[in-house]
């Protein structure tokens, strides 16, 4: 569920013009779930969903 929420929040910062980037998108899942991401686990999802472009 949290995933799925993360990744409509990057889509619709995109369409709206506020890419996230590698470097930023901690404090978005700090948001979501009140945890701060390794950095492993940032480089994991951005592999599993390529398809965000991502920097």
């Amino acid at each position: 569920m949290q995933e799925t929420v993360l990744i409509e929040w990057i889509k619709f910062l995109g369409l709206i013009g506020h890419p996230i980037s590698k470097e930023t998108i901690g404090p978005y899942v700090f948001d979501l779930c009140g945890k701060h991401p390794s950095t492993r686990w940032v480089l994991c999802f951005l592999h599993h969903h390529w398809d965000l472009g991502l920097s």
